[in-house]
């Protein structure tokens, strides 16, 4: 949905399994919140790297960069 990538939510909500109208308010509210707190903790990184890590290497392609 946000570049690079920038695919169509559609697409996005078949992929991960919700509808388009929860995956539009998901980004609605993470977009109304400060910039501030939209920064990734450090403990919510090392959450992300773990949960990576036990994908397989074609689900990770599939989320792009970290």
């Amino acid at each position: 949905m946000l570049p690079p990538e920038s695919a169509p939510p559609e697409a996005v909500a078949r992929e991960i399994g919700v509808g388009v109208g929860t995956l539009e308010r998901w980004r609605s509210e993470s977009l109304s919140r400060p910039a501030k707190e939209r920064v990734w903790t450090a403990t919510a990184r090392l959450d992300a790297v773990i949960t990576m890590a036990a994908m397989r290497p074609v689900a990770v392609g599939a989320h792009g960069p970290v």
